[in-house]
């Protein structure tokens, strides 16, 4: 009987060796798009000394992840304006243990900024400028969506607006300022990035606490071969 009751604890020390080892073989990879720098190594919060300290992208953090490590974002109030690609085995998680995207309330953006020789004056604060695409954008106001004025395609005119609304006729985008006011003094940007998150051939991811905005086509898209994957409190707009 001895060597039975050898070999049962060799067995429970190798599962719980296995265990740990899964745990252990996970690492967070901090991302911070204000200290960070896609030269440093990513494996700390902090700015060190040599490569030591956040990466700058999320991008790059992908790039150097591997199964079942912790992709940490930190929310520092600018957006991270990229696309960013989540796909094969190197995405995926461990047995026991999922590939993170930590938000932590940061916000994934797509569009670009509108500069102010873009605008031209129409008069009575109304301003126009022209997009690359009309296609499905948007106007953004200080980070979030502007409010819009529906055109009727028979229209012969710009529709009456109010200050800080926005419509879009024939090809052209139209803005109201406040009284006193001129495109200069908001923040103002138009949807550009066609996708925020593409997941494809992946199994084992939990994505978390993110904003995805401002993205022409799909704020997420999931293509073939996705499986146990979560996508938790997320805010796409």
């Amino acid at each position: 009987m001895k060597p039975i009751y050898k070999s049962v604890v060799v067995a429970v020390i190798t599962t719980a060796s296995l265990c740990i080892s899964a745990d252990a073989l996970a690492r967070d990879i901090y991302v911070n798009n204000q200290i960070g720098s896609d030269f440093l190594d990513g494996f700390s919060e902090d700015r060190g000394q040599g490569k030591i300290g956040p990466v700058k992208t999320i991008t790059r953090a992908l790039a150097l992840a591997r199964r079942g490590d912790n992709i940490v974002l930190a929310n520092t109030g600018q957006s991270y304006q990229e696309s960013i690609s989540i796909q094969g085995a190197r995405h995926n998680g461990l047995k026991k243990k999922p590939f993170l995207i930590v938000g932590n309330g940061a916000t994934l953006d797509g569009t670009r900024t509108i500069k102010p020789e873009e605008w031209d004056i129409v008069g009575n604060a109304v301003f126009e400028m022209t997009p690359r695409e009309t296609t499905r954008t948007l106007l953004y106001l200080d980070g979030k969506p502007a409010t819009s004025v529906a055109v009727n395609k028979d229209a012969t005119k710009v529709p009456e607006l109010a200050p800080n609304q926005w419509c879009i006729y024939r090809g052209r985008i139209y803005f109201k300022c406040e009284e006193g006011k001129i495109p200069l003094d908001y923040e103002l940007s138009l949807t550009d990035l066609q996708v925020g998150i593409s997941i494809y051939n992946v199994r084992g991811l939990i994505i978390s606490d993110l904003t995805i905005q401002g993205f022409r086509q799909d704020g997420i898209n999931a293509h073939d071969n996705v499986f146990e994957c979560e996508l938790a409190e997320l805010r796409v707009r």
